[in-house]
């Protein structure tokens, strides 16, 4: 067959006739399985930690923190939680970019994926100035003391430099489509214990709401 009479991309999804090579590579093959179960696996094994760290650090926030900087943390952590909703579906997009990729070459998954970085990274240009004004307003949107305003609007504005590591989400990206989730799985759960054991840290330090922005 001659390039002119291969059929293109669009017209094996109009057809439903995909490529037979790629059909190949989708089958399912035992190092595959071996991924999805050490990916179940390590996703067992976050969640008991993730639930094991909330059942033994909360006691000690709550006497560090009290109920008022507590609720504040957590109650914020929620508000910016949203304001990644304004990427309008942009990272399931390049999630399919990538798997799609995934089925050509080597190459085509590093291009797409500096391509996603570059969108990623453009989609700060509304994440950031939104997460600025969200953490200015926080202590009108969190019902806490008149004497935490400003401490909880300074650990706002300090969390926002978070947001900065948002196109790096790509490289998780990957990690997906790769079918090698454990490695997701695992890095949440060293993140989730440094982060739970820096918190508590700083909280016994008396850094209140800053401190936890930090961690």
């Amino acid at each position: 067959m001659s390039q002119q009479d291969a059929p293109s991309p669009t017209a094996e999804l109009l057809t439903g006739s995909p490529d037979p090579a790629l059909k190949e590579r989708s089958q399912p093959t035992p190092a595959r399985g071996r991924r999805a179960l050490m990916t179940w696996c390590s996703g067992l094994i976050y969640s008991a930690i993730t639930i094991t760290l909330g059942f033994v650090t909360t006691p000690f926030l709550l006497r560090y923190l009290g109920e008022d900087r507590l609720g504040a943390t957590r109650a914020a952590a929620e508000w910016f939680s949203y304001i990644l909703l304004a990427d309008l579906g942009l990272g399931g997009t390049i999630a399919a970019l990538l798997f799609r990729a995934k089925s050509a070459s080597p190459e085509s998954i590093w291009s797409t994926a500096r391509l996603g970085i570059r969108l990623q990274t453009l989609s700060l240009l509304v994440l950031v100035p939104g997460s600025l004004v969200l953490a200015w307003f926080m202590p009108s949107l969190i019902n806490v003391p008149p004497e935490l305003h400003r401490e909880l609007r300074v650990a706002s504005l300090l969390s926002v430099a978070g947001i900065l590591a948002y196109p790096l989400n790509v490289y998780r990206l990957i990690l997906e489509v790769s079918q090698r989730g454990y490695l997701i799985n695992l890095g949440l759960a060293g993140h989730s214990l440094i982060w739970t054991g820096t918190a508590v840290m700083l909280a016994w330090l008396g850094w209140g709401l800053i401190g936890q922005s930090i961690a």
